[in-house]
């Protein structure tokens, strides 16, 4: 139920980037989570659910940010899988980062990571910290922090 709540507040920011208002009664009914919307509803479960992995806080009163993108796997969740599905999501991941990406799609993932890092709130250290925890070169991962920074609090550069 939080990942098809993800995926339709993801699809309302979609349409409208710079927030929406939701209706949490008929989500929860569009998901099958019930009629009412209380604190033990399988709605606020599902929200919860979202701010415990981290792919939503609550901005203000009534206000909710969410990831648009959800983040890698951390080590810690990759270690309790099975021998399998571990070796699984290293050879993905060693794809992913293979030596076949060029310069420009490393620099267009980090600036869509930073990005959303820091409309989550993040600051430039933790952005800079967790784009280098997930293997960019560190000089990339300074100028990106930067870069996604001054997209939403200062002047807007080109990435």
């Amino acid at each position: 139920s939080a990942t098809w709540l993800l995926r339709v507040l993801a699809h309302g920011l979609d349409a409208s980037p710079n927030g929406f208002s939701m209706d949490c009664q008929g989500t929860a009914r569009m998901l099958g989570l019930g009629d009412r919307y209380s604190r033990n509803s399988g709605f606020a479960k599902a929200l919860d659910r979202l701010y415990l992995f981290h792919l939503a806080l609550l901005a203000a009163p009534g206000e909710v940010a969410v990831r648009r993108y959800v983040p890698w796997l951390p080590r810690r969740h990759v270690a309790r899988l099975t021998t399998e599905l571990q070796r699984e999501h290293l050879a993905w991941e060693a794809q992913r980062l293979g030596p076949n990406e060029s310069a420009d799609e490393q620099r267009r993932r980090a600036a869509q990571l930073a990005l959303g890092l820091i409309r989550m709130g993040e600051d430039v250290s933790t952005v800079e910290r967790s784009l280098a925890r997930w293997k960019f070169h560190p000089a990339l991962c300074r100028v990106m922090a930067e870069w996604a920074w001054d997209q939403l609090h200062g002047e807007p550069t080109e990435a």
